[in-house]
């Protein structure tokens, strides 16, 4: 919750269609902070109310979860017992998923130091963290470094840039791998593109989701799949339509990609060509590895995530989105379809005619040489952000210390005396 103002949260459902039985299954996740709550609050009230245009509201029960009860960080599922206000007999039951996250924030000052050394040369904390977290983490640390660089000129630029670069440099030298698994470069890299592109994949793909959301034929191309062996013709002819519709719409929208991202990817390219120089082919895979792999494919398949439709695909729209996509994405990669699924192979003169065209849409997308200027948000703290920092460093500070024996410039051990001295000076505040 962005603020609590008071002990009580109501939930709302109306209408409550009257043949509802009880109990009554509804799953809430709560979210707060300290400095969003007044400081007599200790509960939170969840009340069922059956609302209604024309009538009184009908109070059907509440339940009142203290927030002792809820341990720090940490998910609780339970089901509780929903009372009338008379505190009658239970009149249902209802399941909240409720999380509490008390956390002291200093002021911004207090963490100088931290934010020198995570911001400082070759971003050797971000990545030494992002290797130790747990999984479910990781996306947390990403985001929350860009919203830290943005403070400073072009700063996430400089950000994924640095950690694309790192990755490139010391990459094995089969390009086949290179960015395909989750790392603190992709996934920092992901974050960043999809914060630069929510205007674009509007303005380009949702027109173009909700034809495919609209039409009643199939594209099913799969001997397997397909109701009858004798429409994969016709399916397969709707299937290239709409791929032929989408790659026109894509391939001739570089301009609209804002220039920031064009300038990393314009990096990307730089890199690779220094550390491969007789691989043409890594020039443009390592655009569309982002781009195409982590935008444009997941944006199609998953509509709804990008917000892009209100309303889950059907079952047949959701095959023929991800048909789509699968032939999108083998063109960006400029590859072929072979024996795996042989049923797509079909879709290979479509890939044939538009390779040139991919490649020359990766070359204009990364066409930006120079940073484009930026300016820097006034006014914008970041102690939220590196309070976030900080309890990461601190709650992983053993394994921080079991790579304290290979550290000859001693950077590890200043990261862990700042990160000691921060612990202590939020015990004085709490």
């Amino acid at each position: 919750l962005p603020s609590l103002s008071s002990s009580s949260l109501f939930l709302h459902l109306s209408p409550l269609s009257p043949l509802l039985p009880l109990p009554l299954s509804i799953c809430l996740r709560l979210f707060a902070l300290p400095s969003d709550l007044q400081h007599d609050i200790v509960s939170f009230s969840v009340a069922v109310i059956n609302r209604s245009k024309r009538l009184k509201d009908n109070h059907i029960g509440q339940v009142q979860v203290q927030l002792s009860s809820l341990p720090n960080r940490k998910l609780r599922d339970e089901w509780y017992e929903l009372r009338p206000r008379n505190k009658g007999s239970a009149c249902g039951s209802i399941r909240l998923k409720a999380q509490f996250q008390h956390e002291i924030i200093l002021p911004e000052a207090e963490y100088s130091t931290l934010k020198e050394l995570i911001t400082q040369g070759d971003l050797w904390v971000i990545r030494l963290l992002y290797e130790i977290v747990m999984v479910k983490d990781r996306k947390e640390l990403c985001s929350t470094m860009l919203k830290i660089f943005r403070t400073e000129p072009s700063g996430p630029v400089r950000l994924v840039r640095s950690l694309a670069q790192h990755e490139i440099k010391n990459h094995a030298e089969d390009t086949s791998t290179l960015f395909r698994a989750s790392s603190i470069a992709t996934s920092s890299l992901e974050e960043f593109m999809r914060s630069q592109t929510v205007a674009y994949l509007s303005a380009n793909l949702k027109g173009f989701i909700q034809e495919v959301l609209n039409f009643k034929g199939s594209c099913e191309v799969s001997p397997a799949r397909a109701d009858r062996a004798e429409e994969i013709g016709a399916n397969f002819e709707n299937l290239i339509n709409f791929v032929q519709r989408l790659a026109d719409i894509i391939l001739t929208s570089a301009e609209m990609v804002p220039d920031p991202l064009r300038y990393v990817f314009h990096c990307l390219q730089e890199s690779v060509m220094d550390r491969w120089p007789d691989n043409d082919m890594v020039r443009t895979r390592v655009v569309s590895s982002f781009f195409f792999l982590r935008l444009v494919g997941p944006a199609v398949i998953k509509p709804r995530l990008f917000h892009l439709v209100t309303d889950q695909p059907s079952e047949n729209a959701q095959r023929s989105l991800t048909l789509i996509a699968k032939c999108i994405q083998n063109l960006a990669n400029l590859v072929e379809f072979g024996a795996k699924e042989p049923f797509m192979g079909c879709v290979n003169p479509f890939i044939r005619s538009n390779r040139q065209k991919m490649i020359q849409f990766i070359d204009q997308l990364s066409n930006v040489p120079h940073c484009p200027a930026s300016t820097v948000g006034t006014g914008v703290g970041v102690a939220r952000e590196l309070a976030t920092i900080h309890r990461l460093c601190f709650t992983h500070l053993p394994a921080i210390r079991k790579k304290q024996d290979g550290d000859k410039s001693g950077d590890l051990r200043k990261l862990i005396a700042v990160t000691e001295m921060i612990s202590t000076r939020e015990v004085t505040h709490r």
